[in-house]
């Protein structure tokens, strides 16, 4: 008998201020739920990761989706477990550190976090790629591919027409809070919406 995944931890950050919107965009999307953290504008992956390796309450693997990241297609908690790894678009290189949900193991972030020398030696990319629970090869995908994967929007001042395309075709946007106080009021229209294919 498969075990049910309804309550599989996916930790969701949300910069402070934008919690509420975040959570009406995943209950609108996600069939499975959430935890949302608030977290600064500058927040630390190390803190959020510290935090939730000592979190009894989260399971030994758990999905971080990084601020602000919420799923515009329907999403289950299976088809977020399946391993996707951002691409950029302008030279290939591979970033395990971008805002693509990313399924974790607290074993692997305990090893990674007890083997530096300093606080000051944590370096996000690596801790991400290498505490990465294996399941298969990554996805690739990036912001310009037609995969209709991922959306970013980083700037404050996008493409309104190019993010209302991304809300109506991709499976996941990704914001800074500067992008993403660009397109609130589109978020906030999406969330209201009757849309649900």
């Amino acid at each position: 008998m498969a075990e049910s995944l309804d309550n599989y931890p996916v930790i969701v950050l949300a910069y402070e201020g934008t919690e509420d919107l975040m959570r009406a965009l995943w209950e609108k999307r996600f069939s499975g739920t959430v935890m949302i953290l608030s977290v600064p504008e500058d927040y630390s992956v190390m803190e959020v990761l510290l935090d939730i390796v000592t979190d009894a309450a989260i399971g030994e693997d758990f999905v971080l989706v990084q601020a602000n990241t919420v799923p515009l297609g329907p999403t289950s908690v299976e088809t977020i477990l399946f391993p996707a790894v951002y691409v950029s678009a302008g030279n290939g290189d591979v970033k395990y550190s971008s805002r693509v949900p990313v399924r974790l193991s607290k074993e692997r972030v305990v090893e990674y976090l007890s083997g530096l020398k300093e606080t000051s030696d944590f370096d996000t990319e690596k801790c991400i790629r290498d505490c990465t629970v294996p399941n298969g090869r990554p996805l690739k995908v990036s912001h310009a591919s037609p995969d209709g994967y991922f959306f970013q929007v980083l700037s404050g001042s996008p493409c309104r027409h190019k993010v209302i395309e991304a809300l109506l075709s991709r499976r996941f946007l990704g914001c800074s809070l500067t992008g993403w106080n660009a397109i609130s009021d589109l978020l906030q229209d999406y969330a209201k919406s009757d849309r649900n294919e």
